[in-house]
């Protein structure tokens, strides 16, 4: 800046302070400096000229303004920043949405030009590239606005995954975007009970569901069953194969975004070994694109067993005792079944204002003991244990 007096002359060895007024990031020689803050650059040389060395790294307009010790000075100067050169790992590419049907619906791509700082870039040409022949790319119309932004679009009549790839001015850049087109997305859940005894009729419940809003074509479901577990009826939409060890049932079309649900009535043998853990899988499948296949497969497994046994003993067997004398008997449960159950201690052949029984009623899961503790005045008297349980 150049201080002058009244009459035009340069006004020399007078301090000056500089302050930007808009915009933010600015740095005056080494210091930051904050929009209204004064900073001081110095003193004017003998043709009353101050300099001082502004750079910031975001561009935009800043507003500056001046002043000096006999007062502000009424010119401001603006000073614009303009991005740097393209930097490909800044610049970016995205599209929208990421999936469309096969039918000619055409999905956005967006691609942004960015310097080094992430400035965005105006002005620049975007030319956009597939690695699939069936697509048909609409290149963008315009160069990238004042956001650093333009658009094109691509198109596929052909059920596929397809990879975009962006140039700016002639750079390739780095990012890419991967669309697909007409893809479904089939999961199946099978569920059944955790703990059976061999013999009984089971029963398994089926989940099924299109994610995508595709219609998913020639969808099939396909369970397989272990030896010691047999088909016996299903309540599903449609009749299966002729039923085995391998059951199927041919579904036809899953619209988008919908699911179908039903039961597996399924016998398992009175043969099957106490403790077995037998899996049942089940698999499905179709003739159009799918996506993802981490979930088209699901398994139920099953513990064969005694589903409410346990065992009782109580210690010690006997005791004698005198008039007035007091016992104590401890009685240990264990819970033998494969399912929480709920047990109850009594005592039967005394009276019942003469002992009593800690604790009440317990819920024990699968193999869990406790002991209940009968103490009170008797001769010889017998302690029973009687059980209780729900289901």
């Amino acid at each position: 800046m150049t201080l002058k007096n009244f009459e035009g002359e340069p006004v020399s060895y007078e301090p000056v302070e500089l302050a930007v007024t808009t915009g933010a990031g600015l740095t005056f020689g080494d210091t930051e400096v904050e929009p209204g803050t004064l900073i001081s650059i110095g003193q004017t040389d003998t043709n009353g000229v101050a300099s001082a060395l502004v750079k910031t790294t975001t561009s935009g307009t800043r507003t500056i303004t001046a002043r000096s010790s006999l007062g502000p000075i009424s010119q401001t100067a603006e000073v614009t920043f303009i991005p740097g050169t393209l930097d490909a790992e800044k610049s970016s590419i995205s599209a929208k949405p990421l999936e469309a049907p096969a039918d000619g619906t055409g999905i956005a791509i967006t691609v942004t030009a960015r310097d080094a700082n992430s400035n965005l870039i105006p002005g620049m040409i975007v030319s956009l590239s597939s690695d699939s022949p069936n697509a048909t790319i609409v290149q963008p119309s315009t160069p990238t606005d004042a956001q650093g932004k333009t658009t094109g679009m691509v198109f596929d009549t052909t059920a596929e995954e397809v990879i975009i790839s962006a140039s700016i001015d002639g750079v390739p850049i780095s990012g890419l975007v991967t669309v697909t087109f007409g893809s479904t997305d089939l999961t199946v859940e099978l569920s059944g009970p955790l703990y059976a005894p061999p013999g009984e009729m089971l029963t398994y419940s089926v989940l099924m569901k299109n994610l995508r809003k595709t219609v998913a074509d020639g969808v099939s479901l396909t369970l397989s069953l272990p030896e010691g577990l047999t088909y016996d009826d299903d309540d599903a939409p449609v009749d299966p194969e002729p039923p085995g060890s391998v059951v199927t049932w041919n579904l036809g079309s899953l619209p988008g975004y919908s699911a179908i649900a039903f039961t597996i009535s399924i016998q398992s043998s009175e043969s099957i070994a106490i403790g077995s853990d037998l899996t049942s899988m089940i698999t499905v499948s179709s003739t159009s694109f799918d996506t993802n296949h981490s979930n088209n497969t699901s398994q139920a497994t099953t513990r064969f067993g005694i589903t409410f046994t346990h065992t009782a003993t109580i210690s010690p067997s006997s005791q004698t005792l005198s008039i007035g004398g007091e016992a104590v008997y401890t009685i240990e449960v264990q819970n033998t079944g494969q399912e929480p159950d709920t047990f109850t201690t009594s005592v039967s052949g005394i009276n019942s204002d003469w002992f009593t029984v800690e604790p009440g009623p317990t819920i024990l899961s699968p193999g869990q003991v406790i002991d209940s503790i009968p103490c009170g005045s008797a001769l010889q008297n017998a302690y029973h244990h009687k059980r209780s349980h729900s289901r």
